[in-house]
């Protein structure tokens, strides 16, 4: 249901079409929705379409798009705020942020690209906390905001597709989790309550 990738057509009084512009470029879109108890919103990550296939290729010639990263979020912790990082597998039981793995970081020194300050998916290494407390930061004070992060792949061989975002509490665990899926046949809902 992006708006991105289509086309913008103004029309004359009679109806007929008169002008016409593309809307950007496509790409792959998706909402990581967040429908907890405490957390509740989305993050939305969209990423043009470059036409490469490896992240590494795309990262050396300076081909890849940014990822832009818009998150809505209510329900967080007071500053210093949350930390958040996309952990390798996806969410398969609602609210299981256990099963979730590690942090994904794929690069290491041998990459390319490799692997010198960051971790692909250390979104509060890149970005600040959210409801974060001080500088640097760009959520700080808010669970609202927008980045575009150059190293958070959708397309390629360390695409963030299928895996999952969690937000951690101030001492460090796991608090709340979403799937990163693009499959618009994928219903990620609570479990119905007990009879």
């Amino acid at each position: 249901m992006w708006a991105a990738g289509r086309s913008i057509v103004i029309h004359k009084d009679d109806g007929s079409r008169w002008s016409c512009a593309n809307l950007g470029e496509a790409g792959v879109g998706v909402d990581v929705d967040f429908t907890g108890p405490e957390v509740t919103g989305s993050i939305e990550l969209f990423q043009p379409s470059s036409g490469y296939q490896h992240y590494s290729w795309a990262y050396q010639t300076g081909s890849q798009f940014s990822t832009s990263v818009t998150v809505s979020l209510t329900g967080l912790q007071a500053p210093p705020g949350n930390k958040w990082h996309v952990h390798v597998d996806a969410v398969v039981n609602f609210g299981d942020c256990a099963a979730t793995g590690g942090h994904y970081d794929p690069l290491t020194p041998n990459t390319s690209p490799p692997n010198v300050t960051y971790e692909i998916g250390d979104l509060s290494g890149k970005w600040g906390r959210l409801n974060g407390a001080a500088s640097p930061g760009n959520f700080v004070g808010t669970g609202q905001g927008y980045v575009l992060d150059a190293n958070l792949p959708l397309y390629g061989n360390y695409s963030v597709l299928n895996r999952s975002i969690v937000i951690h509490k101030l001492d460090g665990s796991r608090w709340a989790c979403a799937a990163i899926l693009n499959d618009p046949a994928y219903i990620y809902s609570p479990p119905p309550p007990p009879p």
